[in-house]
């Protein structure tokens, strides 16, 4: 296929095949309802990208720990004001993610050259040592999910049994997440990044209410709109990431329309 004779579009799919792998993470953040959780720190990492590019230029190991940073330092302070009292928690990472996103827009606003890369991300442009890099990220994540997965699924569906023993896996899940979003940050960019880790969730979910299988289902759409995606996006002359999360778009108002006109209990199983 002429497709695969291109190094940057090969380079594109195996990323893309290897994210779709972590979409179980995904799954996770929606039964823990954390979504807008998510949508925050897709945008609350803006300075940490917009320093780590200032100073060092595109560099994937840089961005990751520049807005893992970041990311970190926003979750500490919306978790900080939430269990004082302050606010709730999704009012809390509100503030914070808004303060957070404007600081960073102001930061590149000094130096725009970038902006570009920054907006549709580095999925076209991705060097081989960074190419390397976000994949030895990519396999961290996909290690924490096959070695946490049951505990995560424990403290999921029953967090007082999981007690307070499993504080450290809920802050290890933080931060793993965190670091899944810095790296779609660079990849993707800041507006379509959540939808690539999402919208294949939300699929499974209208599909499904299986946890195995809605794992299933959320790693084969993020695949088929993968390869869906780059192909079209590579013979429409489209910037690759927003082809791939367009395509992911549309099965997901396809599992929509199916769900509505379909019986309701069609596809759901015990768990």
């Amino acid at each position: 296929m002429p497709f695969f004779q291109d190094p940057s579009l090969v380079k594109a799919f195996v990323l893309c095949g290897l994210f779709a792998c972590t979409a179980p993470l995904g799954v996770f953040l929606l039964l823990r309802r954390m979504t807008l959780i998510g949508d925050a720190l897709s945008h609350g990492m803006l300075p940490g990208a917009a320093l780590s590019v200032y100073f060092w230029g595109p560099c994937a190991l840089v961005a990751t720990i520049c807005g893992g940073v970041f990311g970190c330092l926003l979750m500490a302070l919306a978790f900080w004001a939430s269990k004082h009292r302050f606010l709730e928690i999704d009012a809390s990472f509100s503030g914070a993610y808004l303060g957070s996103s404007a600081l960073g827009w102001m930061l590149f606003a000094k130096d725009p050259h970038h902006l570009e890369h920054l907006i549709f991300g580095q999925l076209q442009n991705l060097s081989a040592q960074d190419f390397w890099i976000v994949t030895g990220i990519i396999l961290t994540v996909l290690g924490f999910l096959v070695f946490f997965f049951q505990p995560l699924v424990t403290d999921t569906f029953d967090p007082l049994f999981s007690g307070r023993q499993a504080s450290w896996l809920r802050v290890l899940f933080l931060v793993i997440v965190v670091v899944q979003f810095t790296t779609l940050f660079y990849i993707l960019g800041p507006f379509i990044s959540l939808g690539f880790m999402m919208l294949p969730s939300l699929c499974s979910r209208l599909l499904s209410h299986h946890l195995v299988k809605m794992c299933a289902i959320a790693v084969g759409i993020s695949l088929g709109a993968s390869l869906v995606g780059l192909v079209g996006s590579e013979l429409w002359s489209f910037a690759w990431g927003p082809g791939v999360v367009c395509v992911m778009g549309v099965f997901y108002f396809a599992c929509l329309i199916a769900q509505r006109f379909f019986k309701p209990g069609l596809w759901k199983v015990r768990s």
